[in-house]
């Protein structure tokens, strides 16, 4: 801490931060192999597993300072230096090593009236993506996959005669999966730039309002860019029951096996080398801007209350859901399916999976005298999720016909969940038991009993019974629970 000192009083914080973490992850099939035989043989999976030893170090400084120049102003400037390492067993050096990150961050608080009634507030920061094993663990080599077909069904699905293969199991993929990685020397850890804006008034005692407009952007995403595969430029027509039957897609075929990527941050018009042109024909965006209202009643009377509204976006090409490594059109993992396969790119932007435009925060508390009883309760309206419609292409144009290639059939995000509505309640009691307090809750949930949908069937394909809005899932039911609560 140090008073009167450039122009103010200033208190400083520094210090340093090294983690190092090893990891063992481990993936197989008991006895090597799966088999989808419900029926009777269907399908079987070979595979060899997968098993990886990463380990992370990850070193970061920082210094910040609380500046307060007068009574009314208080400047909150900081730096963090960020370092990051990733290695795997049988490959020397570091696998994973970006360039370091530097985040600046500037905050401050400036009294409107001189009055300590009004605040209002401003910041910026930079904020790097945490550090994960599952960035650079395949680049340690891993078993193959092979998909076996049982031989009548494959003569059906390629409605070939009767016995063209007969009853045994055909081997209809197989994926090496072995040292398909290289990354870019001059990669850079993915980060976040945040700019907020806000103001807070104390109305009267005990109760406060407060307004915030907050947007984000999302720079320097990893993703794995296929540089071997090509493709050919094709058309195709859905032929699957649902809102896009019988539109026409400009689509691409899949003309050769080998796969093998370069993991990097993807630049729209950069090639990397890749044998298909065009394969980075954007650079990935994940996009936020929110607006944020608050109101605040403190304890007091015997009663609070809490209530947050919230309006935002979230837009762009790179999901903000969870995903797997390369499994969706999200990077969270480090890296998604979109440079893999141009058939991924079609339709992408939109929409992200995240995006409640209205959310509504509701809680509060009061005591009811007369009974002794305190009543809680917590109230919450949030606009329903997107889904976008997914459309398998046909088997012939994935050259690996154990692989499932699903397009877009709109622009992403045009459907979405309906909104939910839930009220939670709960109602408590103190009794005296000798020197003991005895306290009894009673928690309901869902007072409303929604039966809202939480899953319905996004996708469309020649294989299964499901057709697309086909309804997996609801909320669950009106839940009551008894709990004692017990001091001494």
């Amino acid at each position: 801490h140090a008073e009167d000192f450039i122009k103010g009083d200033h208190d400083f914080k520094f210090g340093v931060e090294v983690e190092t973490s090893a990891v063992h992850i481990a993936y197989h099939y008991p006895g090597g192999k799966f088999y989808e035989d419900y029926l009777g043989n269907y399908l079987m999976f070979e595979w060899e597993g997968e098993e990886a030893y990463p380990k992370s170090t990850r070193l970061a400084a920082f210094f910040q300072d609380s500046w307060m120049i007068s009574d009314r102003l208080v400047i909150n400037p900081g730096l963090r230096v960020n370092h990051w390492r990733g290695s795997v067993p049988g490959v020397s050096g570091s696998v994973f090593a970006p360039k370091m990150g530097i985040a600046p961050r500037l905050g401050l608080t400036f009294d409107l009236f001189g009055d300590n009634s009004t605040a209002l507030k401003a910041h910026y920061g930079k904020y790097y993506h945490g550090l994960m094993v599952q960035f650079y663990m395949r680049f340690q080599p891993q078993g193959a996959f092979r998909e076996w077909v049982w031989g009548p069904v494959l003569e059906e699905w390629e409605e070939e005669p009767p016995g063209t293969y007969g009853e045994q199991w055909i081997l209809d993929g197989e994926d090496l999966w072995e040292n398909e990685y290289t990354a870019d020397p001059n990669l850079k850890m993915p980060f976040m730039n945040q700019y907020v804006i806000g103001i807070e008034r104390e109305v009267m005692k005990d109760l406060s309002v407060g307004a915030s407009f907050i947007y984000r952007t999302n720079h320097d995403f990893m993703d794995k860019v296929n540089i071997t595969g090509t493709w050919e430029a094709t058309t195709w027509t859905c032929d699957y029951p649902g809102p896009n039957l019988g539109k026409t897609y400009n689509v691409y075929r899949r003309t050769n096996e080998e796969n093998q990527y370069y993991f990097t941050n993807p630049k729209e018009g950069e090639s990397y080398g890749a044998a298909f042109p065009g394969m980075v024909d954007f650079t990935p965006t994940r996009n936020y801007r929110g607006l944020h209202l608050t109101l605040n009643k403190r304890w007091s009377n015997n009663w609070m209350l809490n209530v947050a509204y919230s309006w935002s976006r979230s837009w762009g090409t790179n999901d903000n859901t969870w995903g797997e490594f390369g499994e969706n059109r999200g990077s969270m993992l480090g890296a998604s399916t979109m440079y893999s396969d141009p058939n991924y790119q079609i339709n992408t932007e939109g929409p992200l999976g995240i995006d409640p435009t209205h959310l509504l925060k509701i809680s509060g508390a009061v005591d009811i005298p007369v009974v002794d009883v305190t009543l809680g309760m917590y109230y919450s309206f949030r606009t329903g999720s997107p889904y976008s419609s997914g459309m398998a292409l046909p088997r012939d144009m994935v050259t690996f016909r154990g692989d499932s290639v699903y397009i877009y059939g709109e622009e992403r995000g045009s459907y979405r969940y309906d909104s939910i509505h839930n009220l939670d309640l709960r109602l408590e009691k103190f009794f005296r038991i000798g020197g003991l307090k005895v306290g009894a809750l009673v928690d309901i949930f869902n007072v409303f009993n929604s039966s809202t949908v939480t899953d319905y069937e996004t996708q469309m394909d020649q294989w299964s019974d499901y057709q697309f809005g086909y309804i997996w899932g609801i909320r669950g039911p009106r839940t009551f629970r008894l709990g004692f609560r017990f001091e001494f």
